[in-house]
């Protein structure tokens, strides 16, 4: 693809991002890219989410997957950075790891509520804003670095009843995109987008602002199986074939609906609960349907 992430979604109808697995090596990141980039695909999707679980408890080292990607199939990295489990010095690391490595995309996950050990959405975003700067804000000195603008995209939790305001708040704060978790319900993203769209108006934005549903892709027995587990039964009434019916006629209906929300742009992230050989082919018919 050859661009920036962001230049991506500015420039993309109907951008495309995907869910990594969680990997235990090398070998796993490798093996992931090399499949990802042997379906056309590859080429239609923007980036790939990364999942940051602090502590050390993710190898390898998420800039090092992030540099992998770059490598094998020429997709930016979206980090996820949950602040509410990010100490100031796990944070900063972790952004000093981005830095050297050159990834700038990161989903900063969180809200306005301080944990016992991690920090508040807008004190994250605080730190991040400092690399733009040109510093880091160390405990007793000030470290000063060449400038790095980092790309910053959040959560959006459709069916919470305030979310409305908490997109508008985030925005303000300085976030450029924002991605979903499953979605089933066209009735309510319609109504959710639709008042997002006019609280937007009122803002004056001179761009759109990038909404990633996320799908899921594939569904048979064993991820209804897990799914039901944790808690989502709604997928459980669906066979592979109508499940398959149901996912395309939902996305084509989020397609049209973009002709009326005129400050949204609608696109996708793929969340597999497991990769195999039928979820890279399901993604690929689906980007087809699209392109």
């Amino acid at each position: 693809m050859g661009i920036e992430f962001r230049e991506y979604l500015m420039h993309t109808d109907t951008p495309i991002t995907v869910e990594a697995p969680i990997f235990g090596s090398i070998d796993e990141v490798e093996k992931f890219a090399s499949r990802l980039k042997g379906y056309k695909t590859s080429k239609y999707i923007g980036g790939v989410n990364v999942v940051n679980y602090p502590f050390g408890r993710l190898t390898p080292d998420p800039a090092l997957i992030g540099c992998l990607f770059k490598r094998y199939i020429d997709l930016e990295p979206i980090l996820h950075i949950p602040s509410s489990l990010e100490s100031k010095y796990t944070l900063v690391r972790t952004l000093y790891s981005l830095y050297i490595c050159g990834i700038r995309n990161i989903l900063l996950l969180g809200g306005d509520v301080k944990t016992e050990y991690g920090l508040k959405l807008d004190e994250a975003f605080n730190y991040i804003k400092q690399f733009s700067e040109g510093y880091i804000d160390l405990e007793h000195s000030r470290l000063s670095i060449e400038k790095f603008h980092f790309h910053v995209g959040g959560a959006a939790i459709l069916d919470r009843d305030d979310e409305v305001d908490r997109i508008i708040w985030k925005i303000r704060m300085g976030m450029k995109f924002f991605q979903t978790q499953y979605i089933y319900d066209y009735n309510l993203i319609r109504e959710v987008l639709t008042k997002l769209d006019a609280q937007l108006t009122e803002l004056n934005l001179d761009t759109k602002v990038p909404m990633l549903l996320g799908i899921l892709p594939y569904l048979d027995g064993d991820t209804r199986g897990i799914l039901g587990r944790i808690g989502l039964n709604i997928f459980s009434k669906y066979d592979t074939r109508e499940y398959r019916r149901y996912i395309n006629t939902l996305i084509s209906r989020l397609i049209k609906l973009m002709d009326s929300i005129g400050l949204i742009k609608i696109g996708f992230h793929f969340m597999p609960i497991r990769w195999k050989d039928e979820v890279y082919e399901e993604i690929s018919k689906i980007i087809e349907s699209l392109i």
